[in-house]
């Protein structure tokens, strides 16, 4: 379970932060909204301050209002590339509809994005930008070199924001490395005498 709500985070993040450029006050629509990476999804748009519509089956319309979804659509009911609504993004996070379908709900200037890799799509991704009103896009999502700025993490260091007193083991890459902390517990103490010399 761990691994799929992982998973599906690191999914959905880089399509709406990212490939979309997901902002306060856009639409999306997000198809397969009850599943890993939707339900990221879902929770990453809410983040952003996006006004959210999910699509999922009935057993899951109340899973996806719990977090965060404005509106739903039950997709055994009503096809979604049949509404009246237009979004600024439409994320097919499970890969089941279309760019050719779902252009008709983006608003001019909308992004389709899908997290499936169809030869369709990745024609769409070339040719979406020189024409028409709309585009197309996939991002593959494997693991991407961090910044320099980033890498700077220890295992037995802390952090400490340069503003605040607070401490965190995350945080803003402004952050600065603190001196490593002194072994609390048994497990620290034998994690610390094996790592010496």
């Amino acid at each position: 379970m761990y691994v799929a709500i992982l998973d599906g985070a690191l999914t959905a993040l880089p399509f709406l932060r990212d490939a979309a450029g997901l902002k306060a006050g856009q639409s999306i629509l997000i198809n397969g909204a009850s599943g890993a990476v939707g339900t990221a999804a879902v929770q990453f748009a809410k983040h952003f301050g996006a006004d959210v519509t999910a699509v999922c089956s009935t057993a899951n319309l109340d899973l996806v209002k719990s977090l965060g979804a404005d509106e739903t659509i039950d997709y055994k009911a009503e096809d979604f590339t049949e509404t009246a609504e237009s979004y600024d993004v439409v994320f097919d996070a499970v890969g089941k509809s279309s760019y050719t379908r779902c252009r008709k709900v983006l608003k001019p200037g909308g992004i389709y994005l899908t997290t499936v890799p169809t030869l369709p799509v990745l024609l769409w991704t070339l040719l979406t930008p020189l024409f028409g009103r709309t585009r197309a896009r996939i991002v593959f999502t494997g693991l991407r070199k961090l910044p320099p700025s980033q890498r700077t993490c220890s295992s037995w260091g802390t952090w400490q924001h340069p503003d605040t007193t607070s401490q965190s083991s995350t945080g803003p890459t402004s952050w600065t490395k603190q001196s490593p902390r002194t072994p609390t517990s048994n497990r620290d103490t034998r994690r610390a005498a094996s790592s010496s010399p």
